[in-house]
């Protein structure tokens, strides 16, 4: 029989580990003795030597707790949770692995990271991380790689759009349509025109109070561009509509302003998964894109809408940065034609 110091000593754990097992009902000394000393058995001793190799393959205590006390596992069946742990502990290690490459790749740029800057970077990956897919990491890895200004780019942008808002600049003039151009080119750029993954950072961005205060990025700024963007996207119809026929458009747009992404969103993966024209999915997609589409620009206005309509085949300037490709409009067309 062994003391608890002793069976510490041996196992290469402290006396508090084993008190901490006790507790927990993991590891109980056999006997005590006379003065009231723990006493630890051979098989006591056997038993921490399993603890220890199961926690090394990553089982928290609960679950090491379970595994012991299963006797009905078979061999198999334990080898097979052991193996589970490790590869949960390969794709922790892979996403590590990416996520230092990301940083690292800041730094050999030539970017500052001082104090708790390069801190802040990293959380904030970690935040993406938590909301994108490990083929969409690896596409903003690869756009990084192949653009060298691209983090300066954004930083010297958001510093543009606070002045703006600061200084108090109207969201309808020309600067501040400018300057959302600029915004949905830099965007579009940062993810390769994948619109899914541009919808995807935009979410995070005006769920996540974190990231806003990480990158300077928060609600009124998005809001003050997709507004700029708007009045941009409507002025390409100057030559289409009279003044009054601008003003209602812009206010319906206004007024659906954050409607549309989610639903473009939902058409690519219906595209992806090859929906068929007719299935439930694709019906209720196109009734509701018929709605939004219809009380985004003309309501009930007949006039308006021959107008609106005609514009979009005049001018494909409309579409660019919304997520709409030809594909996916043919894609949605096919659905329209049958409800």
């Amino acid at each position: 029989m062994l003391k608890i110091g002793e069976l510490a000593l041996r196992a290469g754990v402290t006396v508090r580990t084993l008190h901490h097992y006790d507790g927990l009902g993991l590891l109980s000394p056999s006997a005590r003795s006379n003065g009231g000393s723990r006493l630890y058995s051979p098989a006591d001793a056997a038993r921490l030597g399993r603890i220890q190799l199961l926690k090394q393959g990553g089982h928290s205590l609960d679950q090491i707790k379970q595994m012991l006390q299963a006797d009905s596992l078979s061999p198999a069946e334990l080898i097979s949770r052991q193996l589970e742990s490790l590869a949960v502990q390969q794709r922790q290690i892979e996403k590590l692995r990416v996520r230092l490459l990301r940083l690292n790749q800041t730094v050999c740029k030539g970017a500052v990271l001082l104090g708790v800057d390069w801190i802040d970077r990293l959380e904030m990956l970690v935040l993406q991380e938590e909301v994108l897919s490990e083929s969409e990491i690896a596409a903003l890895l690869a756009v990084e790689e192949r653009l060298d200004d691209l983090e300066r780019d954004w930083e010297v942008l958001v510093a543009d759009v606070q002045s703006a808002m600061a200084a108090q600049m109207p969201d309808h003039c020309a600067h501040a349509q400018a300057l959302a151009w600029r915004w949905m080119r830099l965007v579009h750029l940062t993810v390769a025109e994948d619109t899914g993954l541009a919808f995807k950072l935009t979410a995070l961005q005006r769920n996540s109070r974190r990231a806003q205060q990480l990158n300077g990025i928060h609600d009124a700024m998005l809001d003050w561009v997709m507004t700029a963007f708007t009045h941009a996207r409507v002025a390409l119809l100057g030559n289409y509509l009279t003044p009054t026929e601008q003003r209602d458009l812009t206010r319906r747009q206004l007024e659906h302003l954050w409607q549309w992404q989610p639903l473009i969103a939902l058409a690519r993966e219906h595209q992806r998964n090859g929906l068929e024209a007719a299935s439930p999915g694709m019906q209720e997609l196109a009734r509701q894109w018929w709605g939004l589409f219809r009380a985004s620009h003309y309501g009930d206005d007949p006039e308006l809408e021959r107008k609106v309509r005609h514009a979009y085949e005049q001018e494909p300037g409309l579409s660019r940065y919304t997520g709409l490709d030809d594909s996916l409009s043919q894609f949605i067309r096919r659905a329209l034609a049958l409800i």
